[in-house]
């Protein structure tokens, strides 16, 4: 009975001393800082040499609105037309970019005929991107129905002299081989030293290469004065006829095949 008893109050002892230490262990435990109760700008993260400290902000979903975007662009050149054929976008997008799409065609429809004043202009800058000169005008009072600068400077070119009444008549449309006949005059003012419209028929200084060309369909059609330019520029690949072996020379040229014509006469070269 009594080895019971001291067995008893033996083991309430022990227990009493491990509630002791316990209790001893948890006072210790208070007088230590917690670290995670330190504000975080003042914890410092020790920089490596030549690394950069990793961020763990998220990047932004959005580039800043001063951030550049168009690096390395190759943004197509926006049309200075209203509409075209789609066979002639592309040639009239190359004539802007080399100078040769005159302003008076800003916002147009470029399927519609030309007029005589608008394809003025077009000459003027073919003879300009060929000669790498600037063109002089005409003094004014040449013409009583226009006093059109480009008109002018054509006329000062000898690339137009007006119609048998004197006058330019500038809003009138332009056939396919007036264009033709044009074109080609102004690239002899460019080119052929001494030419002049007056002299034309008498120069024997150079001469057109027409030589070797299949005859369109309806080369019966084609006045004589306009017979050389036609051939000429087929012969260059200004010009490459209607699709069905004729070049059509009483049609009236548009817009955009007289922009094409020039660009490609620009481009064959001297």
């Amino acid at each position: 009975m009594k080895t019971r008893i001291s067995a008893a109050i033996l083991a309430i002892l022990m227990l009493i001393s491990s509630f002791g230490a316990l209790a001893a262990e948890d006072a210790d435990a208070s007088t230590e800082t917690d670290e995670s109760t330190l504000p975080v700008e003042s914890v410092e993260q020790p920089e490596a040499e030549g690394q950069d400290v990793p961020v763990d902000e998220p990047e932004p979903t959005e580039k800043p609105t001063d951030e550049p975007t168009d690096i390395g662009s190759t943004e197509a050149v926006p049309p200075e037309f209203g509409h075209c054929s789609a066979w002639a976008e592309a040639e009239l997008i190359d004539a802007q970019q080399q100078g040769l799409f005159p302003a008076v065609f800003a916002g147009a429809d470029m399927t519609q005929p030309i007029t005589r004043v608008e394809f003025a202009a077009i000459a003027v800058k073919l003879y300009e991107k060929m000669s790498g000169k600037t063109a002089t005008a005409s003094g004014a009072g040449t013409f009583s129905d226009t006093s059109d600068v480009d008109v002018l400077k054509c006329h000062a070119l000898g690339i137009v002299n007006g119609m048998e009444d004197g006058d330019f008549h500038p809003n009138e449309k332009i056939c396919r081989q007036d264009a033709a006949t044009m074109l080609v005059r102004a690239y002899k003012a460019a080119y052929w030293a001494g030419w002049t419209l007056t002299n034309d028929a008498s120069y024997t200084a150079n001469t057109l290469d027409y030589g070797d060309v299949e005859l369109y369909a309806d080369h019966g059609w084609i006045k004589q004065y306009a017979y050389t330019a036609v051939y000429f520029l087929t012969k260059r690949g200004a010009v490459r006829g209607l699709g069905d072996g004729k070049f059509g020379p009483d049609g009236y040229c548009t817009r955009e095949q007289a922009v094409a014509m020039a660009l490609r006469f620009m481009y064959s070269g001297k």
